[in-house]
């Protein structure tokens, strides 16, 4: 149980790292974001956040509930998840490059992580590691 870590600067600062890495690294690269599901009850300011973002970069597109995790996972090159949600156990499986990104020094422990080295813990890791795929 790692407690409720998934609060606005903790999901902003997943979401900014990662997009702003992938985009740097990669900028012809296409990021796709799967949002969990099109709730209503999303905070307004990531919500903005991820708008502003998929209207910056060119090749950012969202997926709601019209597709499943494992189809956009099949059609990747590699899944960045935020800790610990199935995405990279279903990466894993499809024998994709896979990790968890958390924004955070401290890294996190949970049964759900499989390896010892499948989280990133700051941005010039993260930048790094996609520099090897």
């Amino acid at each position: 149980h790692v407690g409720n870590i998934y609060t606005l600067e903790y999901c902003t600062n997943f979401f900014l790292d990662v997009t702003e890495s992938i985009d740097k690294i990669y900028p012809q690269a296409e990021i796709i974001y799967k949002v969990k599901r099109d709730i209503k009850t999303i905070n307004q300011k990531y919500e903005k956040l991820v708008f502003n973002v998929s209207n910056k970069i060119e090749n950012f597109k969202v997926f709601y509930n019209e597709i499943s995790a494992q189809s956009l996972i099949k059609a990747c090159d590699v899944s960045i998840s935020i800790p610990f949600t199935s995405t990279a156990l279903i990466a894993d499986y499809l024998k994709k490059p896979s990790i968890y990104y958390h924004p955070s020094p401290k890294p996190l422990v949970s049964n759900f992580s499989q390896k010892n080295n499948d989280q990133i813990n700051n941005k010039r890791d993260l930048e790094t590691w996609l520099k090897t795929i």
